[in-house]
């Protein structure tokens, strides 16, 4: 029952005599329990939790299942809690991380920027990856967990994907949640598969923004300013591409400004790029989601070797991507903000303000990046 219901709605399907009997089948307290003992590390409960909000947040399902969801976090969080009795927290006697090769990386170090009943948010600057099973042999990228693995006690770190729930481009910066414990993990876990881990980044994209995607009819109620990317997105060998039959996908994206970068023409003349500083908040979480998103619209984002414009690095140094704000709930509602890092800032004080989108919000100082800062959230702080 538990791979059926995920496995329809991976293919974007909602049979709703399907989903109902399934429940009936899921919803006492041993078979809950056979789930757990089935898959010790907690999947196939993460799966059930995850098609029925998938199912009610893009694909139309209206059944209330709040009673059913919040019984299979209970489950995951026992199953997390017996899985703390096995493991000690320890930190290694010698040191992991490398300083001398951060050093020779020209990278920043990471930072603990709150920690919170198990859970730690960690800015992660450029060049560090947060790894994990996935990671490849061959990568030379610095590796979060080692950072982790000298600055926490975490009973996590050393399994599988290393107590990171959600991943970042090497490239990219920004904010990242660590859980140290396994009952920690899975309460975030289930947080995140019923998509109440909210994740905003700040990103820079070529050219003037002027699309407008109609809003599903079955979300709620958008601010004027807010639009919607809606796609079916494909993994393939090292990223992702848009095609008819790949996971259903959506973002959604406010504006903040329409900007100019003047550079020199390879004729001497001075010429001209627009671009769109743009604040984007993930619905799904596929592999290079936003990149791909904007990339299909005509969009690049500054920086996106993969799937933009090389010559972007004559002017920007870095992917243009960084994850500004996290917000979950660890017994009350918590939000963690990071404002843009020093290069990012450095290359939007290149550039000209041509129209800030908020014109009720804008900055007081004719200065880009405060715009950036001047919204804490897609939607103001009411979420």
């Amino acid at each position: 029952w538990a791979n059926c219901v995920w496995a329809l709605a991976t293919a974007g399907l909602h049979d709703e005599e399907f989903f109902r009997k399934t429940k009936e089948q899921l919803s006492s307290a041993d078979a809950m329990k056979a789930l757990a003992s089935c898959s010790p590390n907690g999947t196939l409960l993460s799966n059930v939790a995850w098609a029925y909000a998938f199912a009610t947040t893009l694909l139309g399902r209206l059944e209330k299942d709040e009673d059913f969801l919040d019984a299979v976090r209970a489950q995951l969080r026992a199953l997390g809690q017996e899985q703390d009795g096995k493991v000690s927290m320890r930190r290694p006697a010698a040191a992991t991380l490398n300083k001398e090769l951060v050093h020779v990386c020209q990278a920043t170090e990471p930072r603990i920027v709150q920690r919170i009943s198990g859970l730690t948010v960690i800015y992660k600057p450029p060049g560090w990856e947060v790894d994990g099973h996935e990671t490849e042999p061959d990568s030379h990228a610095l590796r979060l967990s080692d950072f982790v693995k000298d600055t926490l006690d975490s009973r996590t770190v050393h399994e599988g994907d290393r107590g990171f729930l959600h991943r970042l481009d090497v490239q990219s910066s920004g904010l990242v949640i660590h859980a140290e414990t396994y009952q920690a993990l899975m309460d975030l876990r289930w947080q995140q598969d019923t998509f109440q881990v909210v994740r905003e980044y700040l990103v820079l994209a070529h050219e003037h923004w002027e699309h407008r995607e109609p809003w599903p009819s079955t979300s709620m109620d958008a601010p004027d300013d807010v639009f919607v990317l809606n796609d079916r997105l494909e993994e393939v060998a090292g990223g992702c591409r848009k095609t008819g039959f790949g996971r259903p996908s959506r973002s959604l994206l406010r504006p903040l400004a329409h900007l100019r970068h003047l550079r020199s023409g390879s004729n001497g003349s001075n010429g001209s790029r627009d671009f769109t500083l743009l604040l984007i908040r993930i619905v799904t979480g596929r592999r290079h989601q936003i990149r791909v998103q904007l990339a299909s619209r005509g969009h690049p984002v500054v920086g996106d070797g993969r799937y933009g414009y090389g010559s972007d690095f004559t002017f920007c140094p870095r992917l243009f991507l960084h994850r500004h704000r996290l917000s979950f709930h660890c017994g009350e509602p918590v939000s963690v903000t990071e404002q843009l890092p020093e290069d990012l800032r450095h290359v939007l004080d290149g550039m000209e303000l041509m129209e800030p989108m908020e014109r009720s919000r804008a900055p007081h100082r004719n200065e880009i990046a405060d715009i950036a800062s001047a919204l804490p959230s897609l939607y103001g702080e009411a979420l």
